[in-house]
């Protein structure tokens, strides 16, 4: 703010005086996010199969951004409010500043249950109190919570297939020879991670064989690991557990 000030005494005595620096500003600009950069939302997933930006639950999503100027001491009128897909909005998160000027930082832990993208509406006021709310459109952070799981039929049941190659089977019972190969095969809700599980066998009540890692074949979702080479003296039915990871 400038001023000139003129005044005049009794007698009739004229001035004018010019401010130097009155110490006031105006600001009426709204902050907003730093021209030429972005929010950022990351998912500090270690497991990640893809760098999809995928979040499960207990990991810590954190938005991060630079703001157009400093941003309002008071932590209540700098907050970030998260909702995951169609969810409840969280409760409201303070910003905190971080050691790049005017960066901003945010974050919350992903709870079981929470499934779809991140949305969030940054509060932020600037140091002269001017307000402004900012809505996400697409943070490219995906929540899933949700664990992979075997397609089923139209009963509901599992299907998973686990056969003999035994060519000599002669009522086609699926029964597996010394030196047979037996196939499990299944399709997962989703796709599996790069490395995409693995499967026990075990023969009646035998001892449980060392795990064999699951492959894909060419069906979408689809996949396969061999019990190799039946041993003599394995007899009974043929028992399985399956681990499988999502993205």
């Amino acid at each position: 703010v400038k001023y000139v000030i003129k005044m005049t005494d009794l007698a009739g005595n004229e001035v004018t005086l010019d401010s130097v620096d009155s110490g006031c500003t105006v600001d009426t600009t709204d902050p907003a996010i730093k021209t030429g950069t972005t929010v950022s939302v990351v998912s500090d997933n270690a497991l990640d199969a893809t760098d999809a930006n995928l979040a499960i639950s207990g990991d810590t999503v954190t938005l991060t951004f630079t703001a157009s100027e400093e941003l309002h001491g008071t932590a209540a009128n700098n907050t970030v409010t998260f909702t995951v897909g169609s969810g409840t909005a969280k409760t409201a998160v303070n910003l905190a500043a971080t050691d790049t000027t005017n960066e901003y930082e945010a974050s919350f832990d992903v709870a079981d249950g929470d499934n779809g993208i991140v949305k969030y509406v940054i509060k932020m006021t600037d140091l002269a109190g001017n307000e402004v709310t900012l809505d996400s459109v697409d943070s490219g952070c995906t929540v899933d919570t949700t664990a992979p799981a075997i397609d089923q039929d139209d009963q509901n049941a599992n299907i998973i297939t686990v056969a003999s190659d035994n060519t000599l089977d002669a009522d086609t019972g699926n029964l597996a020879l010394v030196g047979d190969t037996v196939t499990l095969t299944f399709t997962a809700t989703e796709e599996l991670h790069g490395t995409p599980g693995t499967v026990q066998f075990k023969v009646g009540n035998g001892t449980a064989r060392d795990a064999v890692a699951l492959s894909t074949t060419n069906n979408a979702n689809e996949y396969t690991a061999d019990m190799t080479a039946v041993a003599d003296g394995e007899n009974g039915i043929v028992k399985y557990k399956i681990i499988m990871t999502d993205l």
